[in-house]
């Protein structure tokens, strides 16, 4: 005569109608691995983060050429006018800025 058993295992939440065996006593679990297309991401060369790094780290934007620059900094900074401080420079330059401060 058919059965059917119902949570088989230590985790239970399966059903077999077949005789129960070893391989419906062990647990496997399976998972899906993700995939992420990550195609390229590119840092700059130099991060300046030193106290007194800050004159150097400009004369090398400036001289080098560079049209932007990514200036990340907290809130603190950013709301008592450090970054202006950068920006202006910069912006005299020509070169183009853009402020991250949500860290």
């Amino acid at each position: 005569a058919p059965s059917l058993t119902l949570g088989c295992g230590s985790w239970g939440g399966n059903s077999i109608s077949e005789n129960v065996g070893p391989k419906h006593l062990i647990n496997k679990k399976t998972v899906a691995k993700r995939a992420e297309n990550m195609l390229w991401h590119k840092l700059p060369k130099s991060i300046y983060f030193r106290r007194g790094s800050l004159p150097i780290a400009l004369d090398e934007v400036i001289t080098d050429g560079h049209k932007r620059a990514l200036i990340v900094t907290d809130r603190f900074l950013f709301n008592n006018g450090y970054a202006d401080q950068i920006t202006s420079v910069l912006k005299a330059a020509g070169v183009e800025t853009e402020v991250f401060f949500e860290v």
